[in-house]
């Protein structure tokens, strides 16, 4: 895979050595360029000093070609501008953006860009441990699965309860807007939200779950 990394901070610098480490074609761009010295010197691939919203930028570091590109600087505008550079103009088959701040997810979203946030993950991660007890580090006990449901027209506006049955899961909260909602008794669900589940590995490998 040909792949460029735009921001070669904690997490791009990371995200490019271990795709080097997979033997991908890496290509890391950023505008200041001592931030190339977190690859290391075990780094093969390429480094590319400039902004990653330049369209000549992103040409020098192969984004005619490539596979991927991953907008992962800190500045979530810079991300999006990035991203659309990417999939607009030189059709990158797979764009990922970093968002820190969750309530723009949709709009990014809306513009055809695949994103993750670390600032839900991390609160989704919280709330698993401190509404099903079990640790960050072991998870679930065995023979148990989280599974993440995006509701749809079948689901919507049911209450917790006949979603549970419907699923065949545990439903501990509902993700909404950028809020986070305890799956309390008599809480509706809405289209589109996110719900963290908790089922049977058995059951989470069944058809149509």
């Amino acid at each position: 895979m040909q792949a460029i990394v735009v921001g070669c901070g904690k997490v791009g610098s990371l995200l490019a050595r271990l795709l080097v480490e997979h033997g991908d074609d890496v290509a890391a761009v950023d505008e200041d360029a001592s931030a190339f010295e977190r690859l290391g010197s075990g780094f093969n691939g390429e480094t590319i000093h400039g902004k990653g919203v330049d369209v000549d930028v992103l040409r020098a570091a192969g984004a005619e070609t490539s596979d991927a590109l991953v907008a992962v600087t800190s500045n979530d505008n810079v991300n999006l501008v990035a991203a659309q550079v990417a999939k607009e103009i030189f059709h990158v088959p797979v764009v990922l953006c970093r968002v820190h701040d969750e309530r723009r997810e949709q709009i990014y979203r809306s513009r055809g860009m695949e994103t993750i946030s670390p600032t839900r993950l991390t609160a989704q991660q919280m709330m698993r441990r401190l509404v099903a007890g079990t640790t960050l580090v072991q998870g679930l006990p065995t023979g148990y699965v989280w599974k993440d449901v995006t509701v749809g027209p079948s689901l919507a506006d049911r209450t917790v309860e006949e979603a549970e049955k419907a699923l065949g899961a545990r439903v501990l909260f509902a993700y909404r807007g950028g809020e986070i909602h305890l799956a309390t008794s008599g809480l509706r669900i809405a289209l589109r939200d996110v719900l963290a589940t908790v089922l049977p590995t058995a059951a989470a490998a069944r058809p149509g779950r």
